[in-house]
């Protein structure tokens, strides 16, 4: 089992993406999308890595359909260099706006799903997405009462194939498995504390989305139209 500070100590489901670009690129990518939809982020402040704000938030991604939106963006360096962690207030971790950006932003885009096994309907994916195709998926999940597995494009460098021939589907890609493949990745992490951090992020938001209560204080800008939670 993963060990108990996992960010599914916190939550039940989890969702992040590894975009191949600096935070400012991104940034930029996102804010000129989302006004091209019509639907503008009017918030855009400096913050700190910690997803409870949003996770917690009544317009979180436990509180579906995602009316109001977030977007947390956290810069790491790793072995390719620079590239920048995307979390949001979307169920599926804001796929639309991940596979739509990387039409304009070059590079492998890697999107991250995992649940614990344990709930109704766990699912555990990893997506890796090329100028808008997914050119890379493989996921264990269970729907209705059984379990199913698939996989479809060229395998991923950090990928351990012999993983995807356990008996049970369900024990073919689990949280514990992308966990090991983030940290040959060198990109981001499972850990709660990773995401609960006071280290340097950015946040992208509707006017009217509702951090939760006791989230921490950005760093050095206005809190602008950020509501907080009843």
């Amino acid at each position: 089992m993963l060990a108990a500070m996992t960010i599914l100590s916190l939550y039940e489901r989890f969702s992040f993406s590894i975009l191949p670009c600096s935070l400012g690129v991104a940034r930029d990518a996102i804010l000129a999308q989302s006004a091209a939809w019509g639907k503008p982020l009017a918030v855009d402040r400096a913050t700190v890595r910690d997803v409870r704000p949003i996770f917690d938030s009544p317009d979180g991604p436990a509180h579906p359909p995602a009316v109001r939106k977030a977007i947390l963006l956290s810069e790491v360096v790793g072995p390719e260099g620079v590239k920048t962690l995307f979390v949001s207030s979307v169920a599926d971790g804001y796929s639309s706006m991940v596979y739509t950006i990387s039409g304009n932003l070059p590079g492998l885009h890697l999107s991250v799903q995992i649940s614990r096994l344990s709930i109704e309907y766990p699912r555990n994916a990893l997506t890796a997405i090329k100028s808008q195709e997914a050119v890379r998926v493989v996921y264990s999940m269970k729907d209705a009462s059984s379990w199913e597995f698939f996989e479809k494009g060229r395998i991923l460098p950090f990928e351990q194939i012999d993983f995807y021939k356990a008996r049970r589907k369900r024990d073919r890609l689990t949280p514990e498995i992308i966990d090991r493949y983030i940290s040959k990745l060198g990109y981001g992490t499972l850990d709660e504390v990773f995401w609960t951090s006071n280290e340097a992020a950015h946040l992208i938001c509707d006017a009217s989305f509702r951090l939760a209560e006791g989230c921490k204080p950005d760093m050095g800008s206005s809190e602008g139209n950020i509501k907080a939670a009843p």
